[in-house]
């Protein structure tokens, strides 16, 4: 793992601009941000035997895990040069998961993932996701909104074919770790859409905040964006089911997906697949 020295006093004295240029970050990510900025950190090489995309996708991660403030704060900064490769989704998730140890508090596993999702609004990358029967602009918007559940869930589909092959303790840990996190992740998401969603059939409808912004001119079906959403939800699940052992006692314990609700008719985890036609 890198390092960064002096990181402690920086996350202390953010302001002190004295002190950001004695933060070091892995060359990746140096040459990634503009020549200005790139005056106040110190470019350090590391040895990771890997190609550059993966180097800045995992130097991110370890950031994230050091500390979630500061790798927030390099995104929200800007990147200048985007890595532009194909399969992203599955070389980001492989990044997530090289930059976990052993031991790494749950807390500090949400915070990294809250940095995923700031890494794919910044860059915006094209994802592999399951085929949906139409597109508009609110399966579009609906399927942006699960992006990040999509990396996770890849993360935890790959952590589980890693125990199979050799189920050590970093392994475990790791899987079982991802795997609660997912379905944390993915039960507060759809919880706070559904949420929204009867909020948004009051007779005086409150101010709702959007997770991702909303062009003025576009208008945004709530309840398709929803379906969309649980449906990509239902099939990362699935997914993930051909990989957990037991994963139906599983499932029911976690609650995934606990239940969809439109015009008062609750619909199960169970049946959502052949609610939505998928």
């Amino acid at each position: 793992m890198w390092y960064c020295r002096g990181s402690m006093s920086v996350l202390k004295n953010r302001k002190d601009s004295k002190l950001w240029k004695r933060f070091q970050i892995p060359e990746v990510l140096f040459k990634s941000i503009s020549e200005e900025r790139q005056h106040n950190f110190e470019s350090v090489c590391v040895n990771f035997d890997s190609a550059p995309v993966e180097c800045f996708f995992r130097s991110i991660f370890e950031l994230g895990v050091l500390s979630p403030q500061l790798a927030n704060q390099f995104l929200d900064d800007g990147v200048s040069v985007k890595p532009a490769d194909i399969e992203l989704n599955v070389k980001i998730a492989m990044a997530f998961i090289d930059s976990m140890r052993v031991g790494t508090p749950n807390d500090r596993l949400l915070a990294t993932c809250d940095v995923l999702d700031k890494l794919l609004n910044v860059l915006d990358p094209s994802l592999e996701l399951n085929p949906v029967t139409f597109y508009n602009q609110s399966t579009v918007y609906g399927l942006r909104l699960v992006a990040s559940l999509k990396i996770l869930g890849d993360a935890v589909i790959l952590t589980q074919r890693d125990v199979k092959k050799e189920p050590s303790r970093r392994n475990r840990d790791i899987s079982d770790k991802l795997l609660s996190v997912w379905c944390q992740r993915a039960k507060s998401h759809i919880e706070r859409e559904l949420i929204d969603l009867r909020r948004s059939r009051l007779r005086y409808v409150p101010n709702i905040r959007d997770p991702l912004p909303i062009p003025d001119d576009v208008k945004i079906d709530r309840l398709c964006r929803v379906k969309t959403e649980l449906a990509e939800l239902f099939s990362i699940a699935v997914m993930i089911s051909k990989c957990v052992d037991e994963v139906s006692e599983l499932v029911d314990r976690s609650a995934v997906v606990p239940c969809f609700s439109t015009h008062g008719i609750y619909i199960s985890f169970k049946t959502c697949r052949q609610s939505f036609g998928r």
